[in-house]
């Protein structure tokens, strides 16, 4: 049985969340951010063996195609924002390169990044500005005949995992894709 080619797309954001105790504007590592980076490495490790990845796609505040020698981490940029649209983006050109129908992305967060005139912009908590880029980035896939499939590393935290899992969804059904959420074992 042969498999498709697809691209993976790949979000090596650094999981961060508000500091509660240094107050607002300052970040720190989301409590699940290792789990969510190992398991992340994880998926992605399992997905490259199992079919023909046609491409790579990493992204943080910017997307990138493949894994710069220099990045260190393969998993993790220790950079903030999560710029999806610009991933989604990247993905489209790699599908249409490597005749490629389909994008697979691993990702643990809303978009909370996008480009203006001025590079890219970050904003925790994501502002509509990046949501709606990614949202046109997915309308342009369906437009373009390409399937997106999500998998979601998701948290404890009930209401942060159904906002995940609602805005992928929405995401998603323009291509007629799946969301696939994966949750830490406790």
């Amino acid at each position: 049985m042969s498999v498709m080619p697809f691209v993976l797309v790949l979000d090596r954001s650094m999981p961060v969340v508000p500091d509660p105790i240094r107050g607002p504007g300052v970040m720190a590592v989301h409590p699940l951010g290792e789990w969510r980076c190992e398991h992340r490495g994880r998926i992605a490790l399992a997905l490259q063996s199992a079919g023909s990845v046609a491409a790579l796609i990493t992204y943080s505040d910017v997307a990138r195609t493949g894994l710069e020698e220099d990045s260190g981490d393969p998993l993790w940029d220790f950079v903030y924002g999560s710029n999806l649209s610009h991933a989604l983006r990247l993905a489209r050109e790699a599908c249409r390169s490597s005749g490629s129908g389909h994008v697979i992305l691993v990702t643990y967060s809303l978009p909370s990044a996008h480009h203006d005139d001025g590079g890219p912009q970050f904003f925790i908590p994501p502002i509509p500005e990046s949501l709606d880029a990614a949202r046109r980035e997915a309308a342009t896939l369906a437009e373009d005949g390409l399937g997106l499939d999500v998998f979601v590393l998701t948290s404890d935290d009930v209401a942060e995992n159904q906002a995940l899992v609602a805005f992928f969804q929405a995401l998603v059904e323009p291509t007629q894709g799946e969301v696939i959420s994966v949750a830490p074992a406790r």
